[in-house]
């Protein structure tokens, strides 16, 4: 088999019992940082970052249901939404408002 092949093939493997999803600008408690000051030292707002979203109940539907989360989920911060990608994909702005899920797609 070739290496490209091989690798593939193990990807999918994994996806069949694994996720990783990566929240950005979220730390490892699921919190994290905006800084309300931009390069050129003048204040900007600062949105919540979206890092809601119902972790407990998809591991409980795949761990007791057999239901595996999707590769895309939503997370949410006051009025801010953003999807939630499946590693190695990450969420790429296409159009639309920055502040919206709709307007990202998962990508490669």
């Amino acid at each position: 088999m070739a290496a490209g092949a091989e690798i593939l093939e193990r990807a999918v493997n994994v996806c069949a019992f694994a996720r990783l999803f990566v929240i950005p600008q979220a730390a490892h408690g699921l919190t994290g940082t905006v800084y309300g000051v931009d390069g050129a030292g003048k204040t900007i707002p600062t949105p919540a970052i979206a890092n809601d979203y119902e972790r407990f109940g998809y591991l409980v539907n795949w761990v007791e249901r057999g239901q595996m989360p999707g590769k895309t989920l939503t997370v949410t911060a006051a009025d801010r939404s953003m999807p939630l990608c499946s590693y190695p994909q990450y969420p790429k702005y296409v159009s639309g408002p920055p502040a919206a899920a709709a307007s990202y797609t998962c990508a490669p």
